[in-house]
């Protein structure tokens, strides 16, 4: 026993603890890093509930199908903010109606009856 008690065993001693405690930070740091990606995730719920405050997602590509679905919202809130392609801003042309044949060919405003 008187062996375990020299200064090159104290000495292994403490080198060993101080290694293992600095061993054990970096791994409990590693856990806390984990991310998680799955390939191929399939998940069945018989009822599922799901409440956000704050709800963020982004998919590259998403395929849902759904056999019923019931979504309730007691506030929606919708803008646009870029509509591409078409340009409706102040394309509005006054309509008038000139007898049986006098079409305008634009955006209509304002009541138009065309009987023939």
């Amino acid at each position: 026993m008187e062996i375990f008690a020299t200064p090159l065993f104290v000495a292994i001693a403490w080198i060993c603890t101080v290694v293992s405690c600095v061993y054990a930070f970096v791994q409990k740091s590693n856990v806390t890093k984990i991310t998680q990606k799955f390939d191929n995730l399939s998940i069945h719920h018989k009822e599922l509930k799901v409440e956000n405050s704050t709800l963020q997602q982004k998919f590259e590509s998403l395929e849902v199908s759904y056999n019923a679905l019931q979504v309730q919202n007691t506030t929606l809130e919708q803008k646009i903010v870029e509509l591409e392609k078409n340009d409706i801003h102040d394309n509005y042309q006054e309509v008038h109606q000139n007898g049986q044949t006098n079409f305008n060919q634009g955006v209509i405003k304002g009541d138009f009856v065309y009987n023939k």
